[in-house]
């Protein structure tokens, strides 16, 4: 019996990084081996180490690795992270926006739209194609109304969502423009010569003048902390 206990309660070193450890801060693996809890934490919270050898569990974790150089989390449930912004744009992060869902998410986001989606920029309806997408850095977060991402994808985003044509010239440096937007997304555009953002609501349109050579900054649409997409209608 004593030989039990202490075999239990006998230090083990750390089969990954070599570190002395406690029976309370290890884990045991399938070949009989030991990981500190360091080592443990690198690997998905959603896996059981005990069933991993020694060189699987050091293939989980360099892949968590390299998914943490990939992603980035923006957003969860109802809460935005600004400071995450900068580290997606310093790192070239693909920005998440998470919904950290665990029952009905009507009773969380009941107005249509209002969930938090990652959008991906897929070629094809397939796992392989998003999994290409997201480690290419394709993708864009999508909360409260907000996107989140590189200006070259948002931009797509503002072509594919909103029809924007002239309908008349009020001075010569003055053109009205009207704004269609075709999506279920909710835009903001503000002018540099206007003191506050105009919504362009989902399935509805804007009609706003815009002075030649003006640059037009999409409030919602964010490249960075306190940085926004940025367009000049027209020259």
């Amino acid at each position: 019996m004593m030989g039990f206990f202490s075999n239990l309660f006998a230090k083990q070193n750390c089969a990954v990084c070599g570190k002395e450890c406690g029976t309370l801060h290890r884990s045991k693996l399938r070949d009989g081996q030991f990981l500190c809890d360091d080592c443990g934490n690198k690997c998905s919270k959603y896996i059981r180490l005990s069933e991993l050898t020694l060189d699987e569990a050091k293939e989980h974790m360099e892949y968590m690795a390299r998914m943490k150089r990939v992603f980035d989390e923006v957003f969860n449930k109802t809460e935005s992270y600004p400071r995450a912004f900068d580290y997606a744009v310093q790192y070239g992060l693909v920005p998440f926006a998470n919904s950290d869902i665990h029952y009905m998410s009507g009773s969380i986001y009941p107005v249509r739209g209002s969930r938090p989606m990652t959008l991906v920029f897929a070629t094809a309806r397939t796992a392989g194609a998003i999994h290409e997408a997201l480690l290419a850095g394709r993708a864009l977060a999508c909360f409260d109304g907000n996107l989140m991402g590189r200006g070259e994808y948002i931009g797509q985003m503002i072509d594919a969502a909103l029809e924007i044509r002239e309908i008349r010239q009020v001075s010569k440096t003055k053109r009205t423009f009207e704004i269609a937007n075709k999506s279920d997304l909710r835009f903001a555009v503000r002018p540099a010569s206007y003191d506050y953002p105009m919504p362009v609501y989902a399935g509805q349109g804007l009609r706003i003048d815009i002075r030649q050579g003006e640059q037009v900054e999409f409030t919602n649409c964010i490249l960075g902390k306190g940085r926004y997409y940025t367009r000049i209608f027209w020259e």
